[in-house]
């Protein structure tokens, strides 16, 4: 459902900004909010980011600014979290290591 979300908000939103050094979680914060999203950072969302964007769909735009740091998102209904792939495949594991334990 966030996916379709995105996917309808990127034929009517596309993204325009001048980030310079700037904190990476207050700039994911301040785009998150203007979407009406809510965000979910792990501890390594940290660090600055410098970037321009002009007319860039949101989910483009959230790419080219988390693969700076290293890191990437996932869409669930309005929550976009954001983590290394290493924390989303270890959460993955461990989700199917609990499933197998019960």
């Amino acid at each position: 459902m966030g996916e379709d979300r995105i996917a309808s908000e990127e034929r009517q939103n596309r993204l325009n900004r001048v980030i310079q050094n700037a904190d990476l979680l207050a700039t994911l914060i301040n785009i998150v909010d203007e979407l009406g999203y809510n965000l979910v950072p792990s501890k390594s969302v940290t660090g600055s980011v410098t970037i321009r964007l002009t007319q860039v769909p949101i989910r483009k735009a959230l790419e080219h600014i988390l693969n700076q740091a290293g890191l990437t998102f996932i869409v669930e209904d309005n929550v976009i979290r954001v983590a290394t792939s290493g924390e989303f495949i270890t959460e993955a594991d461990q989700f199917v290591t609990d499933l197998a334990i019960k």
